[in-house]
């Protein structure tokens, strides 16, 4: 039933701000007693037949002169909530709705300070005490609403929540948790609260949960919904709020319950591992060998699969099994079948693969060479390659003692045009241009060929490199 757009409006105005003052007022002895028990109880009927229209204009009534009712019942407050609620939801227009919801918030701290003041008299309770937790359990109510309903800013359902908590303490209804759950990742992303703020809170919603869920055959399987949800939650800032003995007593009951599953082992350790548990400690030196086990087996399991679908992927494993033959096959067969113009730099990162197999580890120099310069070609002021050549050059015997000193020489060339074209190389580059400073070909001998500083000359075997004589200072 929809209200016509000028009632609603006269009811989104927060004409309840005029009897805030006397909020926890009750209508015994009041002067118009009989007119708001009156009222009182037509809303009350027409509530329950659904008929809001009818329910409104009789709730505020009654609330206007007493809104704690008899004193001991809070319905003024909590209906009129319920009351708002269905008004928000009958209109669009921006302006409305944020006023009832606003209307619905106020009623929810009105009937939690009549508790507070004792204003509203629960039965059986004679201390403060059973007070609190009542009005712990009306921000609850609150916090379900603002979250599932209004959908209002985290920090306030947070504020609330943790209000709602302290006061409820075990009482607190399930109907909380996930709210405060969504709270809390939300608060620590734009670093409002601490990581002890949520580990204090997520603390204390998993006893409250475990309180109920071992003692509570009527709700508690809800709260083991609800702290399923929570943890669920709390897993987007897990890693950042908690330590390595959170994830150990988090993970390795999973272990227990499916102690058969090698991959699940793998999960787990790699887990740990990540979160910078000790590798050292008992729990993770138990798990080592499985996971090791496992590994070699499951290696084993992607390097057949990667070889029927990706060759580059299958040439990287075969070269890291010592397979330097089989690992090159598979390096040409990723170029063969890789598309020139779209896919370059994977074409210069199995070219510098196959020149740094052929170099390093066949000592076929020239091939390795030119599987470099073929890399250079594919991707621009890159400056790996120059840096191997550099030290293909500077690692082979080649000739005599001065062919070998001119070979220095040329790779000192290649590490300074490395370091020409890529800053990300100069530090590597500049480590090998100080190693080999005095390895340079010396004055005495090159004056004894007849040739001095700034003569070209060709590097002998097959370097083939013309280089720039420069004696070395060390003599």
């Amino acid at each position: 039933m929809k209200l016509p757009f000028l009632v609603m409006s006269l009811w989104a105005l927060p004409i309840l701000y005029s009897s805030m003052s006397a909020q926890c007022e009750t209508w015994i002895g009041h002067p118009k007693q009989d007119e708001a028990e009156g009222a009182h109880s037509i809303y009350r009927q027409a509530i329950k037949n659904e008929n809001y229209t009818l329910a409104l204009e009789n709730w505020r009534v009654a609330y206007d002169i007493a809104p704690a009712a008899d004193g001991r019942r809070d319905y003024h407050f909590t209906d009129g909530a319920k009351l708002y609620k269905w008004l928000y939801k009958q209109t669009e227009e921006t302006a409305l709705k944020k006023s009832y919801r606003d209307s619905a918030m106020m009623m929810f701290d009105g009937a939690a300070q009549c508790y507070k003041n004792q204003s509203i008299n629960l039965a059986k309770c004679s201390d403060q005490k059973c007070y609190d937790k009542k009005v712990g359990y009306i921000l609850g109510r609150k916090v379900y609403e603002m979250y599932y309903t209004f959908n209002m800013p985290r920090n306030l359902i947070y504020e609330n929540a943790k209000k709602s908590m302290e006061l409820g303490g075990y009482d607190t209804e399930y109907i909380v948790f996930e709210p405060m759950a969504a709270a809390l990742v939300s608060e620590f992303k734009k670093e409002n609260i601490s990581a002890d703020d949520v580990r204090l809170q997520h603390g204390l919603l998993k006893q409250i949960a475990s309180d109920h869920i071992g003692n509570d055959p009527t709700y508690g399987q809800y709260y083991e919904q609800a702290i399923t949800s929570v943890n669920r939650k709390i897993t987007e800032i897990e890693s950042e709020v908690y330590d390595c003995d959170y994830f150990l007593n988090k993970l390795l009951p999973l272990l227990e319950t499916y102690p058969d599953s090698a991959s699940l082992i793998k999960e787990v350790y790699e887990t740990l591992v990540d979160r910078d548990c000790d590798t050292s400690r008992q729990e993770m030196q138990a798990l080592k060998e499985p996971y090791e086990t496992y590994m070699v087996e499951y290696r084993d399991m992607v390097r057949r699969e990667l070889a029927k679908t990706n060759p580059g992927m299958a040439a990287r494993l075969l070269y890291e099994d010592g397979k330097y033959q089989e690992a090159l096959d598979k390096y040409q067969e990723a170029i063969d079948e890789t598309d020139e113009a779209e896919e370059a730099d994977k074409l210069a990162d199995y070219y510098f693969s196959m020149a740094s197999i052929l170099g390093r580890k066949l000592k076929r120099y020239s091939d390795g060479r030119a599987k470099a310069i073929k890399a250079a070609q594919y991707r621009s002021e890159w400056g790996q390659p120059y840096l191997l050549i550099g030290d293909l050059y500077a690692s082979t015997k080649c000739g005599d003692a001065w062919n070998q000193r001119l070979s220095i020489l040329a790779a000192l060339d290649k590490y300074q045009y490395a370091r020409s074209i890529d800053p990300d190389v100069k530090s590597a580059a500049d480590r090998r241009i100080s190693n080999y400073r005095n390895s340079k070909p010396l004055q005495s001998e090159g004056f004894m060929r007849g040739l001095k500083e700034g003569d070209q000359v060709k590097v002998g075997c097959w370097i083939g490199e013309t280089v720039k004589i420069r004696f070395s200072k060390a003599q």
